[in-house]
């Protein structure tokens, strides 16, 4: 059983609720786009960053970490290859 049981009036008390707090929701969905847009600058900052400090040439795709393993694992089962691959 609901604990707050929906009456036929509960719509209208809900937009009678965001309507007078309609500034107070605006400000906080303003704030909500703008931390995604700052979220989505940190990542695209982020990754030229971790590719620097990681040795990636400019042209280059893979950081030496993932040139170094595929020789590394030359000598393993085939097994272990499969599942890093």
């Amino acid at each position: 059983m609901r604990r707050f049981p929906l009456k036929r009036g509960s719509t209208r008390l809900l937009l009678e609720q965001v309507h007078a707090h309609r500034a107070v929701l605006l400000v906080i969905l303003f704030l909500f786009i703008l931390s995604s847009a700052f979220d989505g600058l940190s990542i695209g900052l982020l990754v030229p960053l971790l590719g620097s400090l990681q040795g990636l040439a400019s042209g280059d795709l893979s950081p030496t970490f993932a040139r170094w393993m595929p020789s590394a694992l030359a000598d393993a089962p085939v097994r272990w290859q499969a599942m890093v691959a």
